[in-house]
């Protein structure tokens, strides 16, 4: 008798799961009619930008096939500067212009990368325009100095 419980507790908990999980979301408003509440089936999830990545020759390559303006941010992880860089970009990533990608480059495992670059520092910028010229620029601390840096 108890696994004949268990049992059918089981099917019905699956049934109710499979049930309310295919529910159309459902809308309410408040006594006094002032506001709707909608609930979805998933919170809303903010994605990764794909204007701001780490360092890789595809993705340099591919902004380049793109016709963008790609900006290689040299970093070090014991720089209190750089990661108040990277927390800035971070925090208004969604003012990257659309035709800008930014790559993260650590400095400490690429120097090799630093080297063909001309990079002498980190927190350093190394700007690629679209016709293929680049530009080092060293300390800048907020999204809107690069942004500006770059026109």
């Amino acid at each position: 008798m108890k696994k004949f419980i268990i049992y059918w507790l089981s099917i019905v908990s699956a049934f109710a799961f499979v049930w309310c999980s295919t529910q159309e979301p459902v809308s309410t408003t408040t006594p006094k009619g002032t506001a709707t509440i909608t609930q979805t089936s998933s919170p809303s999830i903010r994605l990764a930008s794909s204007n701001y990545i780490s360092y890789s020759e595809k993705a340099l390559t591919d902004a380049q096939n793109e016709w963008k303006d790609v900006i290689v941010f040299f970093h070090s992880k014991t720089c209190g500067s750089c990661k108040k860089a990277d927390t800035d970009i971070n925090t208004n990533i969604s003012d990257i212009p659309s035709n800008v990608v930014i790559l993260k480059a650590d400095w400490d495992d690429n120097q090799a990368l630093a080297n063909k670059f001309d990079v002498q520092s980190y927190h350093t910028y190394t700007y690629f325009r679209k016709d293929w010229t680049q530009e080092n620029i060293s300390w800048l601390f907020t999204l809107q100095e690069i942004i500006q840096n770059i026109s």
